[in-house]
């Protein structure tokens, strides 16, 4: 079912590994991806359109409006806090 999902919504498709474990007597899959190497990735959406999105802590963000705060402080020498907060601002 994921890799379907990786080659179905996923633009470039996306390379991914997983671990099972055990826990309390039930099966958890761990889903691991590995920074991509052909970046932006998109997914689509319920209308099919190819939307990129960034984590965030807990939260997915579609990236179109956070992009150009992102490359502003990419271009910066000094290190950054990276937080939805101090994108919002820039």
């Amino acid at each position: 079912m994921i890799q379907n999902a990786a080659m179905r919504y996923c633009h470039p498709e996306v390379v991914f590994y997983t671990k099972e474990w055990n826990v309390e007597g039930k099966k958890v899959l761990e889903v691991i991806i590995p920074k991509g190497e052909k970046p932006p990735y998109r997914a689509t959406d319920k209308e099919g359109k190819a939307k990129a999105y960034i984590r965030i802590a807990d939260e997915n963000i579609v990236a179109g409006f956070i992009l150009p705060g992102l490359a502003k402080m990419e271009n910066t020498k000094e290190n950054q806090f990276f937080s939805l907060e101090n994108i919002m601002e820039i």
